[in-house]
């Protein structure tokens, strides 16, 4: 998440190199880390708490970046233009990173329903 000042062309996005919001972004990237890490099944049958602890932090993570790209999208626009966020690798990181974090809460609440529903 070290952002250049090359790769923030947009005067509205400036906020990104504050170094509040750096530390916010690395503190977010360090709970998405623990939290891929603390998901396995041999951790999981250990202690079944902690796939509600695993669903918070991805839901966190999920929303705090999702915050970032939609904001992101909005002022260098998807596609338009040679400065547009898809156009950028960091920016194309950020979105794999996004959807595997909606994946793995897909996944989450579907093992939730199929335990609270077979009871």
């Amino acid at each position: 998440m070290d952002y250049s000042e090359d790769d923030i062309p947009d005067d509205n996005l400036q906020w990104l190199n504050k170094p509040i919001t750096k530390y916010i972004f690395r503190l977010i990237a360090l709970i998405s880390f623990v939290s891929t890490c603390l998901n396995t099944p041999k951790t999981l049958e250990t202690n079944l708490n902690l796939q509600y602890v695993i669903l918070i932090m991805d839901i966190i993570c999920g929303i705090v970046l999702t915050i970032e790209a939609g904001i992101k999208m909005k002022n260098l626009n998807i596609l338009k233009g040679d400065k547009s966020y898809l156009r950028n690798q960091w920016n194309q990181f950020d979105v794999v990173m996004l959807l595997c974090i909606y994946f793995s809460i897909l996944l989450q609440a579907r093992l939730f329903l199929t335990l609270f529903f077979s009871f």
